[in-house]
This record gives C-alpha cells, structure tokens and sequence, in this order.
C-alpha cells in the first residue's frame, strides 16, 4: 500500500509505494509523486489511489491496476526501447487528451471490449454530440496503441488475456479537411498587414512580430508547426543575386521528447525534406525577419546569432516551440476574430485547398506539402479539386460529337466488333454491312 512521508527541505508531500524487484538487479523499487505542502486531504487521498495503481502494474496486481497507469507503464517501456520521439510524442498526447479522461480510470480487471467499443465511438462522434470529431486514421492509431499496451502486458504475464480483442474501430465518414473561408481568410491577412507594419520598439512588440512572421510563413507554404519549429538561420536559401530569400529548406522537425525536452529531428518520410519556394511577398517578410531579428538577438544577449540557430526565435534567441506558436496562433485568431473551429492546422488546409481550387497541379501540392505519397493528397484534398468534373463532360461531349460526325458522313472508322478469340470481326456485323 502507498504511504506518506514528508520532504523535510521543501515541506512537499511524498506518496510512495513498493512496486516490486527489479530483475535486473534484484532489488527492490518504488513508485512515488510529488505533492506540494498546501495539497489537501483529498489531494494526497487523490495521489494515494494512483501511486497504489502504478505500483499494481509492475507488481502485477490486476485487482488495482487501471487502463491509465497500464498505459502510462507502456509508454515507459516504449520510451526505454527507443521508440521514435515522433511516436513518443503522438501517443503521449493520445493519453492525455483521450484515454485519460474518458476511461483512464477505469480499473482493469473490469474493462472489456464494449468499454472500448464504445469509447471509439467517442472519439469518432461529432464534438457537437459530446466526441472528439477525430478522424478514422487517428481512432486506428490509439487503437494500435492501447492494442499494443495489451499485448505487452499479456506477454509479461500481467493480465491473462487482452479485453481488445474482437474489437475494431468504427469506419463512417472522416470529417474532410476544413480551410479557411474567403472572409475569414481576408481577416486574417488584415490582421497580418496590421502586426507586420508596427515597429519593433521593446521586447513584447518584438515578440508579437515574430508570432507574426510566422504565421505568414505557416500561410504562405504550408509548413506543419513542427517544421516551422525546426526551421534553421540556413533554411533561408538565397538566389544567384543574394538579396531575397527564394526558398526554404525543410529538412528538420521539432519534437517532444520525455525527460530532454524538444529535440531537432529527422522528418519522418524522405519526401518530407524539401524545398519550398516563397512567394514575392513572404520573401519580403522573411528578409526582413532576418535582419531585424539578428540584430535584437545580438543587442538583448550580446552574442551573434549562429546559422544552425532558430530561424524564428525569442528575442534571447530560443526556440519558438511547436506548442508555442499553435498557442500564440490561438490568440490570433481571438484577435482577428476568426471561428473557434480555426487551428494552426488550418493555415496548412487552407494552402493546399485554395492552390487546388485554383488549379495547381496536385502533384505539385503533394511536394509542397511533404507528402510522401500523392494518394494522402488526393485522399485529403480531392473533393476541392473543381472543374474536373465538367472538364472531363465537356470533352466527353466533343469527342462524341466528332465520331458522330463521322458516322453520319460515312467518313472515319467505323466501329466493328471482333471475336476475342479468333480475332476475326463479328459475323452478326459483317451481315449487317451486306444489308446496308
């Protein structure tokens, strides 16, 4: 059972509990959390009942276990395996926005498939109906994860058998890629002329300068919130004349990873490092970031900026994390008065849609986007994809209009079936020529 001490330094409440020996070492350890001294009694009852469930996991203790702690003792164990950072960070945020408050408390001696049958359903329902809207691909990817944990704990000998099994997630229809609407759209970039046109005259007005050049940048390419994040002094790639950035070099990606913090990786598919050209504009936008930002990064810590530093940074020269800009991007579209359906994420729809509408190539979009296969851009952004349709009727009418033409003055080809097997024409309309 978990107990509690006191830390005689700080005054914090310890909650501590054996969880059992280490086969390594064959010795014994524990699980414990931390409580500030102002926690109350029910706080420390609240950790008590956890830091017991953690403890199950490793002990084995099914009666105590919950879905929570045994995925929170599967992550650790994909963590030590070196799993991707990438992957890391994506279940993660999994746990913590989905598992945990829906069934994360539920002991797991008592789940089953319908408790997950259902909490599927959840995750897939409208928001509007108490969901989460999340898409069938996602669903599918907590599936994989909690399957995972299952499967770990079965082979470790903890649980007998995994409640997952028969389980599958529900299909239906994903919600489709929602870009920005032309007004809102013109509201966005009224707000982006407005913040780019104040002078940078202290730290905070620097700091609402950069939020602003990057989410011109995320308008204007396209770029995930962790490319934008990993975005180097070198990615601006300059032309023959070197007085205007002509492209970025995405090469890298910023992620979270537990116990280090964010952390420069490679992306994920080769297709993903790319280089993706500026707009005339965003060009301006971006030499102009480069100079300004430099020289309040030298002047606010006396040091010059190196090239493998952050393109977009504090003005002490850090990082703009991912989790950074989506919040700062959050008090822009208040500001700007966009939908509260509108995330960062967005910027990136709305760039490939309106590049669709207007008739880009999908090929094209596909590169610019980083997408490794064109079937994900076509499977995102197919439906928006206008004129096709009545391209593809309009041809169809002057091709039929021409062969008729041709039939009625006896000139051209005329159509005559052949036998598949003797290659000969059909006998049927070798007498209906005789009869003509």
């Amino acid at each position: 059972m978990a107990y509690v001490s006191t830390d005689k330094r700080t005054g914090n409440y310890i909650v501590r509990a054996y969880a059992g020996m280490r086969p390594d070492t064959g010795r014994p350890f524990s699980v414990s959390e931390t409580l500030p001294a102002s926690a109350t009694e029910a706080d420390i009852d609240a950790a008590l009942a956890r830091v017991d469930a953690r403890a199950a996991v490793t002990k084995g203790d099914a009666s105590l276990m919950t879905v929570g702690t045994l995925l929170d003792w599967h992550l650790g164990n994909m963590e030590a395996d070196g799993a991707s950072p990438t992957t890391m960070s994506a279940y993660r945020s999994y746990q913590r926005r989905h598992v945990a408050p829906r069934i994360g408390s539920v002991p797991v001696e008592s789940a089953d498939a319908a408790l997950f049958s259902r909490f599927y359903r959840e995750l897939r329902r409208d928001r509007e109906a108490g969901g989460a809207g999340l898409a069938v691909a996602t669903v599918e990817k907590i599936h994989a994860m909690l399957s995972g944990c299952f499967v770990k704990a079965v082979s470790d000998g903890l649980l007998k058998g995994s409640p997952l099994a028969g389980v599958k997630v529900p299909r239906g229809k994903s919600p489709e890629a929602r870009p920005l609407l032309p007004a809102d759209l013109g509201r966005l970039v009224e707000w982006l002329d407005a913040e780019l046109a104040r002078p940078v005259t202290d730290d905070g007005s620097f700091e609402a300068y950069a939020l602003a050049v990057i989410v011109a940048t995320a308008h204007g390419t396209g770029l995930r919130r962790g490319e934008l994040a990993g975005l180097r002094r070198t990615s601006l790639r300059y032309g023959a004349g070197g007085e205007e950035p002509e492209v970025l070099r995405v090469s890298e990606n910023v992620v979270w990873k537990r116990a280090v913090g964010w952390v420069y990786k490679d992306p994920k598919s080769a297709t993903s490092k790319r280089n993706v050209s500026l707009s005339q504009s965003l060009s301006d936008i971006l030499a102009m970031w480069e100079s300004v930002s430099f020289e309040i990064v030298e002047d606010r810590t006396g040091l010059t900026p190196a090239d493998t530093d952050p393109l977009f940074c504090h003005f002490y020269g850090g990082m703009w994390a991912p989790t950074e800009i989506a919040e700062g991007f959050r008090g822009v579209c208040r500001r700007a008065g966009l939908p509260p359906w509108v995330h960062l994420h967005t910027l990136r729809h709305t760039h490939a849609t309106y590049l669709l509408e207007h008739g880009e190539n999908i090929r094209t979009v596909q590169e610019r986007l980083g997408h490794s296969d064109v079937r994900t851009t076509l499977g995102t952004y197919g439906h928006v994809m206008p004129g096709r349709d009545a391209e593809a009727a309009r041809a169809y009418e002057e091709a039929a209009r021409i062969v008729a033409q041709r039939s009625r003055s006896g000139h051209g080809p005329r159509y005559a079936p052949k036998c598949p097997l003797s290659g000969k024409t059909c006998a049927r309309f070798e007498r209906r020529k005789l009869e003509m």
